[in-house]
This record gives structure tokens, C-alpha cells and sequence, in this order.
């Protein structure tokens, strides 16, 4: 009783990483990655074929000044990409700039992390969208 209605091939990544470590106290890292996403055909008509894309990010992470006895991390960094599925036949691109905090606790077996991210997003169109994320996260090691 079942009915193939698509069938598609899963797209190929290739990425490259790199992170510097030569400065005391900062990490600096970029990542850029290529996904094959034309491979997948055209699952449905109405949304089209999908479109290869990048994907690319730079950050740096650095120590600040103390909190009391916490050390803080300091975190910015910026994404940009090509998302796979076409907004009435053009690319869609998204561009995000990030930055947040880092505190480590209990000697290092506990970080408690806050981070703000904008992000925007665009086809070239005449529609856009933008949205702002907040996040936090705690981090138990034992």
C-alpha cells in the first residue's frame, strides 16, 4: 500500500576548520563548509530544486576581566550562509553577528554561558527577516 513519491541522493560536505591558539588567553577560530544540496533533485514542484550553499563562520574568544574570583570569557563572532531551499528561484542568505560570556566555576568542573545573537536573512526580493536569540547554558563536569 505504499507510494514512492520522491527519491533523492544526500548531499556531500566538505569542510575546513582551522583554530589559532598562539596568543595567552584567546582562541581564534573559522570554519567554512561546502554541502552538494543539488543532489537531493527536486523532491517537491513546489518548492523547487535545491541550491548548493556555503556555510562560514569566524569567532575569537578571549579572557576578560574578573568577576570577583570568576574568570570571564569574552565571545564574539560573525556567520554567514546560503540556506538550500530557493525563495521564488533566488538564493537565500543568512548573516548573523554573535557575542556572550563565559564564566567558569568549581575549579573548572562548572561554566555557565550567556550569549546574544542577531541574525538577518534574504533573497534579494524585497522580503527579508531578522530575529534577535538569547542563550544560556550551564555546563556540569565531573
Amino acid at each position: 500500500g505504499d507510494t514512492l513519491i520522491a527519491r533523492a541522493n544526500v548531499p556531500d560536505e566538505f569542510g575546513l576548520g582551522l583554530v589559532y591558539t598562539g596568543f595567552t588567553g584567546t582562541v581564534l577560530a573559522f570554519r567554512t563548509a561546502y554541502d552538494s544540496w543539488s543532489r537531493l533533485g527536486t523532491m517537491d514542484s513546489a518548492s523547487g530544486t535545491a541550491m548548493n550553499s556555503w556555510d562560514s563562520s569566524v569567532g575569537v574568544e578571549f579572557t576578560g576581566p574578573r568577576l570577583g574570583e570568576l574568570p570571564v570569557a569574552l565571545r564574539v563572532g560573525s556567520r554567514w550562509r546560503d540556506l538550500p531551499f530557493p525563495a521564488d528561484g533566488h538564493q537565500v542568505r543568512e548573516a548573523s553577528l554573535a557575542g556572550g560570556l563565559g564564566f567558569s566555576m568549581a575549579q573548572g568542573h562548572a561554566s555557565f554561558d550567556l550569549g546574544l545573537v542577531r541574525m538577518t536573512r534574504s533573497a534579494g526580493i524585497g522580503i527579508s527577516e531578522s530575529a534577535w536569540t538569547m542563550n544560556a547554558g550551564l555546563t556540569i563536569r565531573p
